[in-house]
């Protein structure tokens, strides 16, 4: 594993990745297809305002289905799969399929874009 970082537009929804810690998306479509990365920076307002290491990906199919892609921590997959199924119970109940970024501690940056466009 590289130690690439996935910069994601969060200008929307924000609150998941501050109070949660997680980052969801849905598990299908070309616009989401992350590729496997170390780090992800949240970006919104023009800069990247945070930025946490990627514990664990996981793809939620329905409320007792859940396939791990990927992880970059130890932890067992069992549990990775329980907390990213409990994330959407509580964020999202119902949105299926969607792709759950567990995220761990937060840390402040200053990455801004100060050319015009997206």
């Amino acid at each position: 594993m590289g130690q690439w970082l996935d910069v994601v537009n969060c200008a929307r929804l924000f609150e998941d990745i501050l109070e949660g810690k997680v980052y969801m998306c849905p598990a299908t479509g070309g616009a989401y297809s992350h590729d496997r990365c170390a780090f992800f920076g949240m970006y919104r307002n023009k800069c990247v305002e945070k930025i946490a290491a990627i514990r664990a990906v996981v793809d939620i199919e329905s409320e007792s289905s859940a396939t791990l892609k990927w992880k970059n921590i130890g932890s067992d997959d069992s549990l990775l799969k329980k907390e990213a199924l409990t994330a959407i119970e509580e964020r999202r109940p119902g949105e299926f399929p969607m792709r759950v970024f567990l995220l761990g501690d937060l840390f402040e940056t200053e990455f801004r874009k100060d050319s015009p466009g997206g």
